[in-house]
């Protein structure tokens, strides 16, 4: 494994530690190799993203994201374009609410509130 490599790894395993324990980098890791997950990467930021097959039709959901937020969103046409050829309808992302605005200007709209209760 490269610097680099290394680099990204970390990372991305700050943005699952964010998970609140429901994902290792492992788990990321062999999503990604299984196909299930897909990883982009633009300079020193990483992302995963998932496809989300529902009832009547497929979603491509955000699921990590760690590094530069500029490389972050200059990563968005690329990833939707993908989803969109692969039959995609929306995307969605959960985050926290500082994310809000920078989401509006990139055409996400807020859509319901994630509670969250350990048990």
């Amino acid at each position: 494994m490269t610097e680099g490599e290394a680099r990204l790894l970390a990372k991305l395993e700050r943005a699952v530690a964010e998970d609140g324990g429901m994902t290792t980098l492992a788990d990321v890791v062999a999503a990604i190799r299984e196909g299930r997950a897909q990883f982009w990467q633009q300079g020193d930021t990483v992302a995963v993203t998932e496809m989300l097959r529902y009832p009547r039709g497929l979603a491509l959901r955000h699921w990590l994201a760690a590094g530069n937020i500029h490389e972050g969103c200059a990563l968005l046409p690329a990833i939707e374009d993908w989803a969109r050829e692969r039959g995609a309808r929306r995307a969605e992302a959960l985050g926290r609410k500082g994310w809000a605005r920078l989401a509006r200007r990139h055409g996400y709209a807020p859509r319901a509130t994630l509670y969250v209760k350990e048990l």
